[in-house]
């Protein structure tokens, strides 16, 4: 099985979905998945480069200050769509089985995918609220399972997608 964590800021910043992708990553591997981060890179770490285990493959985005400013959830989805359009190419090559989204605003790009004839999985792992104007559209079309990680959380994603996703609390080491 072949796996992909996607999310942009797992090797540029120290957060909660940061460490989970990190954790959760190299249990996996220790299990002997092949699991890979899929990235962004602050300009300081190789383009690929191998941790405890894990493949990690970094691409380049734009932060959210490069973008005008007209609300907080336009730039965190522009950010998101630069980081993206430097990806795709490998996403679609690698062929995953399964890639696990954190945000509402990867959805665009793996409905993308699904149109270029990726056949992987997507997992929706929801850990907070950052829906936009059209995820829904999206949300339908491309996610296959979801989990949050409380009930709270869980209880807000079927307000908004009308299903109820698998709740999974964060572990501790």
């Amino acid at each position: 099985m072949k796996v992909a964590m996607y999310n942009v800021t797992t090797n540029v910043v120290k957060g909660g979905i940061e460490t989970f992708c990190t954790g959760a990553s190299e249990e996996m591997a220790k299990r002997g998945i092949d699991v890979r981060i899929i990235c962004g890179t602050d300009g300081k770490s190789p383009e690929t480069f191998e941790k405890n285990g894990v493949k990690y493959h970094a691409f380049p985005y734009r932060r959210r200050e490069e973008f005008p400013d007209i609300g907080s959830r336009f730039r965190k989805f522009c950010k998101r769509i630069s980081f993206a359009m430097n990806c795709r190419d490998f996403l679609l090559k690698e062929n995953f089985d399964i890639i696990h989204v954190h945000k509402p605003f990867e959805f665009p790009i793996m409905y993308y995918l699904r149109k270029m004839g990726a056949r992987a999985k997507i997992v929706y792992g929801a850990n907070g609220a950052d829906f936009f104007m059209t995820d829904r559209f999206f949300f339908n079309r491309v996610v296959d399972a979801s989990i949050a990680c409380s009930i709270f959380n869980g209880h807000e994603v079927r307000q908004r997608y009308g299903k109820q996703p698998g709740i999974i609390y964060n572990g501790a080491d």
